[in-house]
């Protein structure tokens, strides 16, 4: 009914993927057209289980920040040409990937409840990778919200090292007891290292669409 109400030309909806008559339901609405645009697997980690190290290692370390600049870069690299509910809609620009996650981030670590971390080389301050997280302290759980690596250093341990920093500062520092993380349900390399991790499938939720066709 919102979406049949509302006056918006692009209309983002996710339900989980277990409500099965979701999509004949969107696609029942007068002057709008859908399209399933991605799905996303949900991971959990339970936060007791974490690593012996707390993700250290002798090239990279883990550092807190709260300066969203210190990223807008990284981000701009790390999303361009990546694949998404965005990226799926040829109604859309290509820059709306970026765009949209820039906008997303930056609104996001507005809240008090945000947590950013950056993977450095080791005694520098150049981030070649980032955490975005938000906390839940009445039901001790963070969620990563965005995460990314400059593709020039990607497969040499910046993604594992930001997470499990990440992780354990969650733990220590905020008493988050779970971390929950998703990625679109074709990126297998990204699920195969947070199997590794122990991390383990929780849910999916599917993605649509919901456009204004010309009247």
């Amino acid at each position: 009914q919102l979406c049949a109400d509302s006056s918006y030309d692009l209309i983002i909806v996710r339900v989980s993927a277990d409500r099965a008559g979701i999509l004949s339901s969107l696609q029942g609405l007068v002057e709008r057209s859908v399209l399933q645009a991605d799905t996303l697997e949900y991971f959990a980690w339970d936060l007791s289980n974490l690593p012996s190290e707390s993700g250290e290692s002798l090239d990279f370390e883990t550092h807190a920040s709260n300066q969203f600049e210190t990223i807008r870069s990284l981000v701009e690299v790390s999303f361009s040409g990546y694949r998404n509910h965005y990226s799926e809609n040829p109604q859309l620009a290509r820059s709306a990937t970026v765009e949209g996650y820039l906008e997303w981030v930056e609104r996001a670590m507005q809240a008090e409840t945000s947590r950013m971390f950056l993977a450095t080389k080791t005694g520098q301050l150049e981030p070649l990778g980032f955490i975005v997280a938000d906390v839940n302290v009445q039901q001790h759980i963070a969620e990563v919200l965005l995460n990314g690596v400059d593709p020039a250093h990607r497969r040499q341990g910046v993604y594992q090292t930001c997470l499990v920093g990440a992780a354990w500062a969650l733990r220590q520092i905020d008493g988050m007891t779970k971390l929950v993380i998703s990625t679109q349900s074709a990126n297998t390399s990204v699920k195969a290292a947070w199997n590794q991790l122990g991390l383990r499938h929780w849910f999916d939720i599917n993605t649509f669409h919901v456009m204004r066709t010309a009247t």
